[in-house]
């Protein structure tokens, strides 16, 4: 039963972290302290679920990549460590975490580690001796720090680093013939839950908010269990377990993934929305200059009505008049697929035709006048996000005359 446990944590919480190092390193404000801990975390990552491949089937390479990844994690650890500091790191402490990767890591590639027991007290030895230094420092550090936030931060991770150690340990006992749970990976998902809550808080580290958030995914996934084994008495306790280890595991993994996701569309919103305000307001022709060297933007055509017409499309207008005066690719099949009244089938076929044809996902009606714009956008904003910046554009181009005004002379 625990060895499942196990071999489940490892491998959930692994993938978690590999997804999660990937969206901090695509942040587009990542600094040395993202970089960093996205260092740490791929390490960890295949680490964890290396491990958890190795446990579940024995292949040696799964476990020799487990080795090398765990033997070399402790150095952006430290690294890290450093950026959150704010100062160097003691030469000595800097000397003995890098002395003792890379010896650790030929030994992985060179000795038989999965065979000699010694060499995985070798490993641990090394893992606790840096978690221990990092949480003294730590310590150290919350007895200097003024009460408030940045206090409860040290405090924790003053805790942190000891927990953690000591269940890492637990990982490394069985070829010593110790059957004890291992729990290194519980450690890593409270490492990758709560750090990300500091990462992403700002100037704030809402310890109570978080410990609620994950008390209260305990409590559900304890629940659920329970659920699943009254619904399945014949069932042995196996499933119980991989039931409340699967939705724990999906908590932890999935709230520093949501916080990830979240800044990013707020900074990435921010900034489209910035550079509109930057845009030349001369004429339509110069909007449509300027927005065509957008990163942001994949694709932008303005159909001017002699286009519309020549395609085909007769019955935007009418659609247009009746539902807004933007309207997505989402929004369109969505119609078709529901079922929209029979006035509206061929509108709709012909702007799903039109969206298609000219590879745009938004299109925005400017009128009788001025035809139609169509845009595709190359990020991963929410549709509500880019319906809004969308909107704005359209509104431009309704205003805006269609070429500049002639230059009068003196």
């Amino acid at each position: 039963m625990w060895l499942r446990f196990a071999i489940l944590s490892n491998l959930g919480v692994g993938l978690g972290a590999l997804l999660y190092a990937w969206l901090l390193w695509r942040r587009d404000d990542r600094q040395a302290l993202h970089a960093r801990l996205s260092v740490f975390l791929t390490c960890l990552g295949i680490g964890l679920a290396a491990r958890g491949l190795y446990w579940h089937d024995g292949w040696p390479w799964a476990g020799h990549v487990m080795w090398v990844a765990f033997a070399l994690f402790p150095l952006p650890l430290a690294l890290f460590f450093e950026t959150l500091l704010h100062r160097a790191l003691p030469l000595v402490l800097k000397l003995v975490v890098l002395f003792g990767s890379l010896a650790l890591t030929v030994a992985a590639l060179v000795a038989p580690v999965l065979a000699v027991p010694w060499w995985s007290g070798a490993l641990v030895g090394f893992h606790g001796l840096v978690a221990l230094w990092l949480g003294g420092l730590a310590f150290e550090r919350w007895q200097k720090a003024k009460p408030g936030p940045l206090r409860r931060f040290w405090a924790t991770a003053a805790l942190m680093c000891p927990v953690s150690a000591g269940l890492i340990v637990t990982d490394w006992l069985h070829p010593f013939g110790l059957a004890v749970p291992r729990l290194g990976g519980v450690a890593a998902g409270l490492i990758l839950y709560f750090g990300a809550a500091n990462v992403h808080a700002g100037a704030e580290w809402r310890l109570r908010s978080s410990a609620v958030r994950f008390a209260a995914t305990v409590a559900l996934s304890g629940i659920a269990g329970l659920v699943v084994s009254a619904l399945h008495p014949e069932s042995s306790e196996g499933l119980w377990l991989s039931v409340v280890v699967a939705l724990l595991g999906l908590g932890l993994v999935v709230e520093p993934i949501r916080l990830a996701l979240t800044q990013s569309n707020a900074q990435t919103a921010e900034v489209v929305f910035e550079r509109l305000a930057t845009v030349p307001l001369r004429s339509a022709s110069a909007l449509t200059e300027a927005l065509a060297r957008w990163p942001e933007v994949q694709r932008l055509e303005h159909l001017s009505m002699e286009r519309l017409a020549e395609g085909g499309y007769d019955r935007l207008a009418d659609y247009f008049a009746a539902t807004g005066n933007v309207a997505s690719v989402h929004q369109v099949k969505l119609e078709t697929v529901i079922g929209a009244s029979q006035a509206w089938q061929r509108p709709l076929e012909q702007l799903s035709h039109l969206m298609e044809a000219f590879e745009v996902d938004y299109v925005a009606w400017l009128g009788p006048e001025r035809g139609a714009v169509g845009v595709r956008f190359s990020l991963g904003l929410e549709e509500r996000l880019y319906s809004r910046l969308f909107s704005v554009v359209a509104l431009l181009y309704r205003l805006l005359p269609a070429s500049p005004a002639p230059k009068v002379g003196p």
